[in-house]
């Protein structure tokens, strides 16, 4: 659980510097509803994951927010 709220608060993070784009901000809301779900942790992950990959595959994302999105994955990917 320690690992989810990591990664929940790294979501809110990005969302609150405003440098993502509104699409990425659409997807990362959408992320931190799931995170937040009474779900079972694999159930998030399995829902995240694929919006992550959504994402990165537009190819019209910041660098650096990139990375970041690629830290919530490799996050997802270790629960």
């Amino acid at each position: 659980m320690e690992k989810i709220n990591f990664i929940i608060s790294y979501v809110e993070t990005i969302l609150e510097e405003g440098n993502a784009s509104k699409q990425v901000k659409e997807k990362l809301n959408k992320i931190l509803n799931i995170l937040k779900s009474e779900e079972d942790l694999y159930i998030k992950k399995d829902k995240c994951i694929p919006e992550l990959e959504e994402l990165d595959s537009n190819g019209n994302i910041e660098a650096g927010i990139r990375v970041q999105l690629l830290d919530i994955a490799s996050s997802l990917e270790g629960l």
